[in-house]
């Protein structure tokens, strides 16, 4: 009867690591396999008739087994670890995992082996560097915008700079990031305005000049005002806004602008003239 409850309570427990989504394998104190669950099984082709009561030197290959060995150790003195892994699967794929070693303590309190729990995390892990991936070519395209483009939190405090903004505003980004809009690029007239329109659009979410091109002045570190063209979008991070900034220096076509309606009065004047 012990016997039998025994082999009923052995059953039960791997079919219960049977079900789990993470790869199982137990290891005795002679570092040989003594289980591994079906998921186990399944990434990397091998029936438990293969690998159980061999040593995990000859079953993993040598490379794994020394990258293995310090957790396994510690797993043995009594100390759960955790630890990152790639792992290659049947098909020849790599994959990652999270490893937990866990020590395997009989009734009395001592350490009979261990057992490894890994969590396949690779699609997590190929969203992460393809989420990268797509913020380095982001910064890459912000960094090489003909515009300044400069992003902000609701307190108006920079969080990005981009080399054309050191170019228009003469502030290097280590100088701008963390301060204050209108400490940095917005003239005196315009600063309370700025403030109002801020807290406005967080109370409704109303902002008449947002997501519009506008022209506007801005001031250079050195105090001179000059015109800009502006163009500000709000992005919602969470329970909070974020501001991105697209300003482009027009003072040049401002001249021209100036210029050309100078020479059109010239010209009227001289078809007067020659009227007369």
């Amino acid at each position: 009867r012990p016997g039998h409850e025994l082999r009923i309570e052995k059953n039960d427990f791997e079919l219960i690591l049977d079900n789990l989504p993470l790869l199982v394998c137990r290891v005795d104190r002679d570092l040989r396999f003594r289980y591994i669950n079906k998921e186990y099984q399944r990434l990397f082709g091998i029936s438990p008739e293969a690998v159980v009561g061999r040593p995990i030197l000859e079953a993993i290959g040598h490379d794994a087994f020394l990258r293995n060995l310090p957790f396994a150790k510690r797993a043995l003195a009594g100390e759960r670890v955790t630890a990152d892994a790639w792992m290659t699967a049947l098909s020849g794929e790599t994959r990652y995992g999270i490893v937990t070693y866990m020590p395997d303590v009989d009734p009395n309190g001592i350490v009979q082996g261990y057992f490894c729990l890994v969590a396949d995390i690779s699609e997590v892990k190929s969203a992460e560097s393809a989420l990268r991936e797509s913020e380095g070519r982001t910064r890459l395209i912000i960094d090489m915008a003909p515009d300044a483009v400069i992003s902000a939190d609701e307190l108006s405090a920079i969080t990005g700079w981009n080399p054309q903004a050191e170019a228009i505003f003469g502030w290097s980004s280590q100088e701008a990031i963390g301060r204050h809009l209108y400490d940095l690029i917005i003239p005196p007239d315009y600063r309370d305005a700025h403030r109002r329109g801020i807290d406005h659009f967080l109370a409704t979410g109303e902002g008449p000049v947002l997501n519009k091109r506008i022209e506007i002045s801005a001031i250079h570190r050195d105090g001179r005002e000059f015109p800009v063209e502006l163009t500000i979008t709000p992005v919602k991070l969470g329970a909070a806004y974020a501001f991105d900034a697209f300003l482009r220096d027009i003072t040049e076509r401002k001249r021209a602008e100036s210029a050309l309606r100078e020479s059109e009065v010239l010209l009227r004047i001289a078809g007067r003239t020659a009227k007369l």
